[in-house]
């Protein structure tokens, strides 16, 4: 086997055991927080990438993407009340679910995690859906 061959294959096996590593390190959590950057630290130095360009990658991760999880089931919404006379005019949405709407409106990237049932979105979920719309 040649040279660049036993590089590669070397490079190789460190690229799938820090990616392996992240994943699991990623998996089961509900938010990105300071434990899943120590975490992601320690796997980059751990895969020779050298202390300090694991703690630059980390900063820079931190500087760049602002995280912010949204636990639905823990705010209280409460749904949506349709009535004849008044089909959600003024001042029947909330300041907390324009607050959601601009931030929701604003952000680059939205990445939703919610159980699908029966062909279907939770009800809190359609809920606060219906708020910010």
């Amino acid at each position: 086997m040649g040279l660049f061959k036993r590089i590669n294959k070397g490079l190789k096996k460190t690229r799938d055991s820090m990616t392996g590593a992240i994943n699991a390190a990623l998996y089961g959590k509900n938010e990105i927080d300071d434990d899943f950057y120590d975490e992601l630290e320690e796997i980059l130095v751990m895969g020779d990438v050298g202390i300090n360009t694991a703690q630059e990658i980390v900063e820079k991760l931190k500087e760049r993407y602002e995280v912010e999880t949204i636990v639905i089931n823990e705010l209280e919404l409460d749904p949506v009340q349709y009535d004849e006379n008044r089909r959600r005019a003024g001042g029947t949405v909330s300041e907390e679910a324009i607050c959601w709407a601009n931030k929701i409106k604003n952000a680059d990237r939205i990445v939703i995690a919610a159980p699908f049932w029966d062909m279907s979105i939770p009800a809190a979920l359609k809920t606060f859906f219906e708020l910010c719309s």
